[in-house]
């Protein structure tokens, strides 16, 4: 399926399964992570990564990756590969 087809059978079942209920970003979230197409730990990293990227200036970069690492349940050799060299994120 090429990348096309596949974000409008996307759209189409989020579009479908959030007509039942109220749009915000917190049902968006809930249903990308009950329905698996997001795992709770992807979701977890992404947050700590996010967040990382929010306060990096006020702090040292050691100390911030451990906080995060405790906050978000990530691993802080996890949160390093993530916050360096090639970002898996974009923001």
């Amino acid at each position: 399926m090429n990348k096309l087809n596949l974000t409008k059978n996307l759209a189409t079942a989020l579009a479908e399964t959030l007509l039942t209920k109220a749009f915000t970003p917190e049902s968006l979230a809930d249903f990308l992570i009950s329905s698996g197409l997001v795992s709770e730990r992807r979701a977890r990293q992404y947050c700590a990564v996010r967040e990382f990227y929010r306060l990096y200036a006020a702090q040292k970069k050691c100390d911030l990756i451990e906080e995060m690492s405790n906050k978000y349940d990530v691993s802080s050799r996890l949160l390093k590969s993530l916050t360096t060299e090639q970002r898996r994120f974009s923001f």
